[in-house]
């Protein structure tokens, strides 16, 4: 997806140790806030005009962003 996580790489961690799998999710959300953080830059309704599609995505970015940092 845009911001870089694939289901793959969730999956992996379900057959690791803990401890290892605790890691690996950090440094997935550590990257994938660098990704969001330039997406959001590049989408942003200020930045686009208000260009619809791109609002819409930016939206769509922004809420996969916040579930996946919550995790």
């Amino acid at each position: 997806n845009a911001l870089g996580v694939q289901a793959q790489d969730l999956e992996r961690l379900r057959h690791i140790p803990f401890d290892i799998a605790v890691e690996g999710l950090k440094k997935l959300q550590e990257d994938t806030k660098s990704r969001y953080k330039k997406l959001a830059f590049e989408l942003h309704p200020d930045r686009t005009g208000g260009d619809e599609a791109k609002t819409k995505l930016f939206s769509e970015v922004t809420e996969a962003n916040r579930w996946f940092q919550e995790l």
